[in-house]
């Protein structure tokens, strides 16, 4: 009884939290390939859950603290995902626009608990860089809106 109300609780908790976001303040990430670096974490992200994302929002911070909107959305996911074991992941679709952005989403499914996660990469003149990263429970949280010129890989 007391595991269904803390699971209870846990969803609760997630979908109040609603989507996270870590955003370039001046520290973008550089990437050679785009695609295995999405990838990558999301790999990494079947294994550990939660660790790895909060690694790419310090790295984007460049902090090892996180904001407390930051903080609260990485614990809240941590919780809901405590003690699960993955399913199956796998990468949703990659658009780009232009050739200069690029949006790489992930589903990651835990024992019938979702984890979405977008990926978004910008070409400048030095190459591809990371500059954020989001989650959350539904596609509805992460799915960010595209005008007529984005293209599906």
């Amino acid at each position: 009884m007391s595991r269904l109300i803390f699971s209870l609780v846990a969803l609760c908790l997630s979908t109040l939290a609603g989507p996270a976001y870590a955003q370039n303040y001046g520290q973008a990430i550089p990437v050679t390939d785009p695609d295995a670096y999405a990838a990558s974490i999301a790999l990494s992200i079947s294994r550990e859950r939660m660790a790895p994302i909060r690694q790419v929002f310090q790295q984007l911070l460049g902090s090892e603290v996180l904001d407390p909107t930051s903080e609260t959305a990485v614990v809240t996911y941590e919780r809901y995902l405590e003690g699960m074991t993955i399913d199956q992941f796998s990468e949703l679709e990659d658009a780009a626009l232009n050739n200069t952005i690029r949006r790489i989403y992930y589903l990651h499914s835990f024992n019938g608990r979702y984890l979405f996660t977008r990926f978004d990469f910008i070409r400048d003149s030095r190459g591809w860089n990371l500059t954020g990263i989001s989650f959350g429970s539904s596609w509805q949280l992460v799915a960010a809106q595209s005008s007529p010129g984005w293209v599906v890989q």
